[in-house]
């Protein structure tokens, strides 16, 4: 989990305005994976408000047997 105390980032400074920040590579690694699971929530939730539509299993079985 990522805490205020894990958390403390060395910045880097171009005529004194902060213009980079250096952290832990796991606290890195915990935001992207915080990301990638927001993002995986969002796709999920847009997915099942579509509608599905299912074909015969003979059907499928039929097309790949003409591929």
């Amino acid at each position: 989990m990522l805490t205020m105390s894990k958390f403390k980032p060395a910045f880097i400074y171009r005529d004194n305005k902060a213009v980079a920040a250096i952290i832990d590579i796991d606290v890195f690694d915990e935001i992207i994976e915080k990301l990638e699971d927001e993002e995986d929530i969002a796709y999920l939730k847009s997915a099942r408000k579509e509608t599905l539509n299912y074909r015969k299993f003979t059907d499928y079985l039929s097309e790949r047997r003409n591929v």
